[in-house]
């Protein structure tokens, strides 16, 4: 399995980070009375996003780790914790500049439950 870039930086900025856990309920209505609910999987599955600073000659690094792994998981860190944790990209990264030769890179990911 594929890790993070050691050229990249190891965790997503503080600032902006956003920690989502995906509903993982399926609702069924009923012909009377309330839904029927039941869980889609027994995993939750946690989505992540937010961006890293990173240099202009640093932007084919993350693009081909892109190209490589899309959708394949990766080893990376848990933002919150710092212990190891498997995930995955939602989408391609984008990039806007900062100044200078200096862009940041937001990063849409799931943690694949282990």
């Amino acid at each position: 399995m594929a890790s993070w870039p050691t050229e990249l930086q190891q965790c997503l900025e503080t600032s902006g980070y956003q920690r989502t856990i995906r509903d993982n309920v399926l609702r069924s209505q009923m012909s009377y009375g309330p839904a029927k609910m039941r869980f889609m999987t027994t995993n939750k599955i946690v989505d992540h996003s937010g961006f890293i600073y990173i240099e202009e000659d640093l932007i084919a690094v993350l693009d081909q780790f892109y190209s490589d792994n899309g959708s394949i998981p990766f080893d990376w860190i848990n933002f919150q914790t710092g212990a190891p944790a498997t995930y995955r990209f939602r989408s391609a990264p984008a990039y806007r500049a900062v100044g200078g030769l200096e862009y940041t890179a937001t990063l849409q990911l799931e943690e694949v439950p282990s």
